[in-house]
């Protein structure tokens, strides 16, 4: 039983994976994403963890777009002055179109 848990949360993550990519590519000011086991996304943790509350799957998964190396880096540095980003359920980078 076990493994048919494994495969229905590897299913649903391509799912959310593939929603996220959509919203990216429709919203380009968005760089980051929460969304909930239902596929609907957020631009706040906190309305997530609202709609997620309701649902059988509570998790949030955190989804990044993907820039190059050099703005993730530049990113990254002024994430350090105190952007909280450890404590998401799961954390994805995105590649939009």
């Amino acid at each position: 039983m076990s493994n048919m848990k494994q495969i229905k949360a590897a299913s649903i993550m391509v799912l959310l994976e593939q929603e996220a990519a959509k919203i990216f590519d429709n919203y380009p000011e968005i760089e980051e994403i929460y969304m909930t086991a239902d596929k609907q996304g957020f631009t706040e943790k906190t309305k997530a963890e609202n709609q997620a509350a309701y649902l059988k799957d509570k998790k949030v998964h955190y989804f990044i777009r993907s820039k190059p190396t050099a703005e993730i880096k530049a990113e990254t540095n002024d994430e350090e002055t105190g952007d909280d980003t450890g404590d998401k359920e799961t954390s994805k980078k995105i590649k939009s179109s």
